[in-house]
C-alpha cells in the first residue's frame, strides 16, 4: 500500500477496528479517501439536542389525546366472536390515556377480532366512561386496594381464549406485531412469549431478562437501538418483565401467584416467569413482537432487596442452575445452556450469490435445527439489510452484519466464554483468522474447532494443470498440505466430496467427516418437456478468471459454435448466475443465441421454465449446489466429467456427461437432451428421484451431529489411516492469475512453460511476470483454438 506522505501509515489505519464499517457507511471509494475524510472530521463532536425521559413520555401520551375526536365520531369496536382465539387483559387505575393508546394499537393489529377485558381498580378519570369511546370490551370493576397484578389475575380468570395478552397500560404493539406469533405456541413447551420493548425515545427497554443466581435480574439490551444484531434474533430467555406478554391462560392461572409478598408489577411478572420455568415451561423472545412502552416504575432499594431475597428462596432449585451475577451477559442471555457456534465466513450469504454460499445456508439451518445457537460473523461486512435477513435466515440466527475482520479480535474478547464451537468456512477465511483465534485462545473453547474445506485451491490448480495436459497429483497434495497447514488446532475437518476427504487422508489426517451438499426441498410435480424452452447457465461468477468464468468462456468459444448449427433459434442461453462487480460478460451477450443478463432473476421460475441446465466448468473444486436445485425442479443437466464426479452421479443415469475438455461430446449431450422428449423425460425423472429421498434431511442432520460430536472431543480419537506426508516439492513456483482469454501463440520453436500453481484465494493471486522465450506457453486452464494446439 502506497504512502501518500511521510508519517501517514495507511496499513495501520486500514487495520483499525471498525474501519471497514466506516468505509461502507461513508461511501469512500478507497482507504485513502476514508483517511482524508477522517482528517477533515471536526475535532469536537456536534452537540445534539436531547429530551428527558419524562418529556419523551409526555409526548408519547399526547398521541392518544389527539385521537379522541376521531374515536368519538367512530368508536373502536371489538368483535371477538363466540370462541375467541386471543384475549387481551389490561389492568389499570386512573390511566385513561395509557389504556386508550393500548386499545388503539390492539384494534389496529387485530381489526377488532380479539376479546378485551379491562380490569379497572376504581378509576376516577375518563377510564370509568371508556364505553363511550370503545365498544365490545368487558370492563371488570375491582376495589382500589388490590394491586395491579391481582387485578390482572382476576381478568385472566374471566377470559375465554387459550392464549392471552398481558398488556400493561401504555404498551402499544407495532403494526403486524401479532402476525407470526401464533406458531410459537405450537410447541407445548412454550408457555410465555414476548419481544422487543422500546421506550418512547425508541431505545430498547428490554429484550429479554437475565436472572442471576442471587435472585437479581438484568434487562438485556437496555439502551440499544431496536433490531441491533445482539437482540435481533429469536431465543429462549429466563424471563420477560417489560411490555406485552403472550401467555397460555391455563398455565397462568396454575402458576401465577397474585398474593406473593413482593412489590411491583414487574416483580410479579418476573415471579410468574420463574414459576413457569420451574414447572417445565419455556419462555421465548421474538424481536418481531415489537412494542412501545412507558418506562417501568422504579421501587426503593429496600423493596428491591426484599424481592430478591424472596425470589431466591422461592425458586432456589431453578436459580441454583442460573449464572452468577457478573458473568458475560452474552453468554447468560440464552436460557437452558444452548450451545453456541461462531460461524465465520467471508461475507453474509445470500441465495443469489449461489455456490458456495448456498452451502452456508444449509449448514446454518441444520445447526439451528439441531438446537445450536448460530452467531454468523462475516469477515467483509455489508450494509445491513433487515429484509434480506428476515427472508433468508432462520429467526434464531444472530448475524453480526455491522462487523468485519478488523473487529473480530475485539468481538471474541467481548464474548469471552460465550462460544462452544468455532466453524470456519474455506481456506481463505482460515488463513485470515487463524492468527486472531490463536491470539484470543483464552476467550475461546479448548475444543470445538471445525474447518469446512469445501473446495480447495490445490484441487483447482490440479484441474488447471490437467487442462494443460499435466496430471501431477503429487503437486496437488503438496499444494493442499500448504493450504490446510493452519488446521492443526481444529478437531474436525469437513470435506464436501469423498475425493476431497481422500486427499486429506493422503496427508495423514483422520479427523474427517464428509458433508455433501444438502438437497433442497422438492416440489411434488414439475413442468414437462413442452412447457420448457432454452438453456440455463445458473452458476455464479464471483471474479474474473475464476473456475466458473473459465468454463463459460470454454463453452462460448468451443461448444456454442457446434450448437448453433444444430439447435433451433428459440433455444437461447440465459446467463442468470450472480456476477461479481468486476465481471464483464458483454462479450458473450453480443452473440445472437445468448440472452441479456437479467438484473433480478427469479431462480425458482427459471428452474421450472428452462429445458436444460448446463454446467461447463472444468477446473472448479467446489461441488455445484445449482445442479441439485435443478434436479429438485425436474430440470436435467449436461455436466462436465469433473462436476459429475463431484455430484457422485453416473453418466446416463442422473445427468449427461459432457466429458472433460471435449466440446463435441458436450454439444452432443445438449443437442440430444434438448430435442429428444423421451430422453429428456427419463433424465428429468431420474434426477428428480436422486434428490427426492425421504431420509435426506435425517441423513444431513446425522452428519452435522457427527461433526459436532467429533469436534467436542466426546467421541473416540479418530486414528489416521495413513502416516503424515512430507511435501516433496519446493513451494517456490510461479503464481498466476488465470483469465478466460483467447490466445494466439506464434508459430516458433516450442519452449516448455514453468510449473505453475494456483491458490483459490483472490487476495493471494499475483500476475505472472515471468517472461517466456520462444513460443507462447498458454496459461493453464485456458483453451486455445483447436487449429493452434
Amino acid at each position: 500500500m502506497r504512502v501518500p506522505k511521510d508519517g501517514v501509515d495507511l496499513v495501520a489505519f486500514s487495520h483499525e477496528p471498525g474501519v471497514q464499517r466506516r468505509m461502507r457507511m461513508s461511501g469512500a471509494r478507497d482507504i485513502f479517501a476514508l483517511w482524508i475524510q477522517s482528517q477533515d472530521a471536526p475535532s469536537v463532536a456536534p452537540v445534539t439536542s436531547s429530551a428527558t425521559a419524562q418529556q419523551y413520555q409526555h409526548l408519547g401520551l399526547r398521541r392518544p389525546e389527539t385521537l379522541i375526536p376521531s374515536i368519538v365520531r367512530s368508536p373502536l369496536t371489538f368483535k371477538p366472536g363466540p370462541k375467541p382465539s386471543l384475549s387481551a387483559v389490561i389492568s389499570a387505575c386512573n390511566q385513561f390515556r395509557e389504556v386508550l393508546s393500548t386499545l388503539t394499537a390492539l384494534h389496529a393489529n387485530t381489526n377488532g377480532a380479539i376479546e378485551v377485558i379491562l380490569v379497572d381498580g376504581g378509576s376516577i378519570d375518563e377510564t370509568a366512561n371508556i364505553h363511550r369511546l370503545v365498544h365490545g370490551i368487558t370492563v371488570l370493576k375491582r376495589p382500589p386496594s388490590e394491586t395491579a397484578f391481582q387485578r390482572l389475575h382476576h381478568g385472566v380468570a374471566l377470559s375465554s381464549a387459550p392464549v392471552i395478552i398481558l398488556a400493561p397500560p401504555g404498551s402499544e404493539l407495532f403494526p403486524a406485531a401479532l402476525k407470526g406469533m401464533a406458531p410459537l405456541f405450537r410447541s407445548p413447551d412454550v408457555w410465555v412469549a414476548g419481544g422487543q420493548s422500546l421506550g418512547y425515545d425508541a431505545s430498547i427497554l428490554e429484550a429479554g431478562t437475565i436472572i442471576w443466581r442471587d435472585g437479581s435480574f438484568l434487562p438485556y439490551g437496555r439502551g440499544l437501538r431496536a433490531n441491533e444484531p445482539t437482540v435481533a434474533f429469536r431465543r429462549y430467555v429466563d424471563a420477560i418483565t417489560v411490555g406485552p406478554l403472550l401467555c397460555r391462560r391455563s398455565k397462568f392461572l396454575e402458576h401465577a401467584q397474585a398474593d406473593a409478598p413482593i412489590v411491583g408489577y414487574n416483580a410479579h411478572i418476573l415471579s410468574m416467569c420463574l414459576a413457569m420455568r420451574q414447572a417445565g415451561g419455556r419462555i421465548i423472545y421474538d424481536p418481531a413482537f415489537l412494542s412501545r412502552n412507558p418506562a417501568p416504575q422504579s421501587i426503593t432499594t429496600e423493596f428491591a432487596n426484599r424481592n430478591r431475597t424472596w425470589l431466591r428462596r422461592r425458586y432456589a432449585p431453578l436459580l441454583s442452575r442460573s449464572p452468577i451475577a457478573g458473568k458475560s451477559p452474552e453468554r447468560a442471555r440464552l436460557a437452558s445452556g444452548t450451545p453456541t457456534v461462531l460461524f465465520i465466513c467471508d461475507r453474509i450469504p445470500r441465495p443469489e450469490l449461489g455456490t458456495p454460499y448456498l452451502r452456508y445456508f444449509d449448514t446454518i439451518s441444520a445447526l439451528n435445527a439441531s438446537g445450536h445457537h448460530v452467531v454468523l460473523y462475516p469477515l467483509f461486512g455489508d450494509v445491513p439489510d433487515l429484509v434480506a435477513r428476515a427472508l433468508n435466515f432462520p429467526p434464531e440466527v444472530e448475524i453480526m452484519e455491522d462487523m468485519d475482520l478488523s473487529e473480530l479480535g475485539s468481538f471474541i474478547a467481548s464474548r469471552a466464554g460465550s462460544f462452544d464451537y468455532i466453524w470456519i468456512n474455506r481456506s481463505p477465511v482460515l488463513h485470515r483468522v487463524s492468527h486472531i483465534l490463536i491470539e484470543h485462545a483464552q476467550a475461546l473453547p479448548e475444543l470445538g474447532f471445525i474447518f469446512d474445506l469445501n473446495g480447495s485451491g490445490a484441487a483447482e490448480s490440479y484441474m488447471r494443470r490437467r487442462v494443460g495436459a499435466v496430471d501431477d497429483r503429487s503437486a496437488k497434495l503438496d499444494d493442499l498440505e500448504r493450504e490446510v497447514d493452519a488446521t492443526w488446532h481444529c478437531q474436525t475437518l469437513v470435506a464436501s466430496t469423498p475425493e476431497e476427504a481422500e486427499d486429506l487422508r493422503q496427508l495423514g489426517y483422520g479427523n474427517i467427516v464428509v458433508l455433501p451438499n444438502h438437497a433442497p426441498p422438492t416440489p411434488q410435480t414439475y413442468p414437462d418437456f413442452h412447457n420448457r424452452s432454452g438453456l440455463l447457465f445458473l452458476l455464479p461468477i464471483h471474479s474474473t478468471g475464476d473456475a466458473v468464468h473459465d468454463g463459460l468462456n470454454w463453452f462460448m468459444h468451443d461448444v456454442l459454435p457446434i450448437l448453433d448449427r444444430a439447435l433451433p433459434k428459440e433455444a437461447t442461453i440465459l446467463l442468470a448466475g450472480h456476477r461479481g462487480e468486476m465481471v464483464d460478460l458483454t462479450e458473450y451477450t453480443r452473440l445472437s443465441r445468448v440472452e441479456g443478463l437479467p438484473d433480478l432473476a427469479d431462480r425458482s421460475a427459471l428452474l421450472r421454465s428452462r429445458r436444460l441446465l448446463i454446467d461447463p466448468t472444468r477446473v472448479s473444486s467446489i461441488a455445484s449446489h445449482e445442479v441439485l436445485d435443478a434436479a429438485a425442479n425436474g430440470l436435467p443437466a449436461v455436466l462436465t466429467e469433473p462436476v459429475l464426479q463431484q455430484m457422485q452421479w453416473q453418466d446416463g443415469v442422473e445427468a449427461c456427461s459432457g466429458g472433460f475438455c471435449d466440446p463435441q461430446r458436450f454439444a452432443d449431450g445438449v443437442i440430444a437432451l434438448y430435442q429428444n422428449e423421451e430422453l429428456w423425460t427419463a433424465y428429468a425423472k431420474r434426477a428428480f428421484q436422486a434428490v427426492h429421498t425421504p431420509t435426506v434431511h435425517e441423513q444431513y442432520a446425522a452428519k452435522i451431529s457427527e461433526i459436532m460430536e467429533m469436534a467436542s472431543g466426546r467421541g473416540p480419537i479418530p486414528i489416521p489411516a495413513m502416516p503424515p506426508r512430507l511435501i516433496s516439492k519446493s513451494s517456490q513456483s510461479v503464481i498466476f492469475k488465470p483469465a478466460p482469454l483467447r490466445l494466439q501463440p506464434n508459430q516458433t520453436a516450442s519452449t516448455s512453460a514453468p510449473e505453475s500453481t494456483s491458490h483459490d484465494h483472490d487476495d493471494e493471486r499475483e500476475d505472472d511476470e515471468t517472461s517466456l522465450e520462444g513460443a507462447f506457453a498458454p496459461r493453464l486452464g485456458i483453451s486455445i483454438p483447436d487449429q493452434d494446439r
